[in-house]
């Protein structure tokens, strides 16, 4: 039996050229040397990330100071943390009137990255003696492991006698709580988020209040580059038109204000994770604050609007159509349910005290009022 012929060497002869295993043999030696040059790279983007990590340190310890500086003038001024954070378009959608009330006693807030700058950040509220709870201070801590994965520890708030929120229990006999937080329990929430994932309200006061508190205290801030604000209409911004597109032909990592930043940090928060949205048309929103941010944006708005639904916060995280159009079914079968007379009309007997229809007729039935 006649051996078959190697294809490959049969084509070089018919071709004339040099052995296709030479060939190889000199492509694999050019990829070799390419991946010691790309390692040479990794090392120096590495040096480079050491030194601005480096300088950052720096600058921060000559920030300090000044921070302090800052911190007695502002502590000159009644009220001003509660009224910056109501002034704030997207706090001030978290704000109670109970959390209102507890921050008016807020004396300063700090925030603070760890010496490595890297692994995290603290921001810490310090309050006059009030009549809510007994600490000087509430802290929370925001930790990266290694991997991105980020630890989210808070200070729990030891509450004085029924100033605690309405759901925690009282204990030993006390009078029950009566107070409605969304601020002030933040602080005690402990997660464990995977890479990517954020804690939006901590990173708005790190990225946009720390910076420019006086701008949010007077008011004269820029609803575009703060966020069009959740507190009145949810969803409902100005701008109708496409987002100027960010010039960048060198495809460099960009943070938030589209500026570039060291790649470590453009991974640390997630902005290398792609969220798509199919009510935005298959519209890829680029790191979790981006993507959270959206939905209270024109082009999600306008795709809510096209379908029929109210952009609301029960469509909140919600991006396929279908699960919009099925929620909002179920949500109008609820509404259609019907006025009870029974169990929502209320009356008040001689003593002040209220029941509702069916209570107040078999009371009234016995005799009892």
């Amino acid at each position: 039996v006649a051996a078959m012929a190697d294809p490959k060497k049969a084509k070089t002869e018919e071709d004339g050229s040099e052995g296709e295993d030479e060939l190889t043999q000199e492509v694999q030696d050019a990829l070799n040397q390419l991946d010691d040059i790309q390692g040479q790279l990794e090392q120096i983007n590495d040096e480079a990330s050491d030194r601005v990590l480096a300088v950052e340190q720096e600058f921060n310890k000559k920030r300090r100071p000044v921070y302090q500086q800052r911190s007695e003038v502002i502590s000159k001024i009644p009220n001003f943390w509660a009224q910056a954070l109501q002034n704030h378009p997207l706090i001030a959608n978290s704000l109670t009137d109970d959390d209102i009330e507890v921050l008016k006693y807020c004396q300063s807030l700090d925030v603070e990255d760890f010496e490595d700058i890297k692994s995290g950040f603290k921001i810490t509220f310090t309050f006059a003696p009030n009549e809510f709870f007994t600490n000087a201070s509430l802290v929370k801590e925001l930790r990266y492991a290694e991997d991105g994965a980020l630890s989210i520890s808070g200070t729990v708030p030891d509450w004085k006698e029924g100033m605690g929120p309405a759901d925690e229990p009282a204990v030993g006999g006390k009078r029950p709580n009566t107070r409605d937080y969304r601020f002030m329990n933040w602080f005690v929430e402990a997660e464990e988020l995977e890479a990517g994932q954020a804690d939006t309200l901590a990173d708005t006061l790190k990225e946009e209040v720390w910076p420019h508190p006086a701008k949010f205290f007077t008011g004269a801030l820029d609803l575009d580059e703060f966020g069009d604000g959740e507190g009145i209409e949810f969803g409902e911004g100005d701008s109708e038109g496409e987002e100027e597109a960010v010039y960048n032909p060198l495809k460099l990592p960009l943070g938030w204000d589209g500026k570039p930043i060291p790649y470590w940090l453009y991974k640390l928060h997630g902005l290398n994770q792609e969220f798509k949205c199919e009510i935005c048309g298959n519209y890829s929103y680029w790191g979790r604050r981006a993507y959270e941010k959206h939905f209270k944006e024109w082009r999600h708005t306008n795709g809510m609007r096209a379908l029929g639904i109210p952009n609301n916060k029960n469509f909140f995280e919600v991006t396929r159509i279908d699960d919009a159009l099925a929620l909002w079914r179920d949500i109008t079968a609820k509404q259609k349910g019907g006025f009870k007379a029974e169990a929502e009309e209320e009356y008040e007997d001689d003593a002040g005290n209220v029941y509702n229809a069916r209570t107040y007729a078999d009371l009234k039935k016995q005799g009892l009022i």
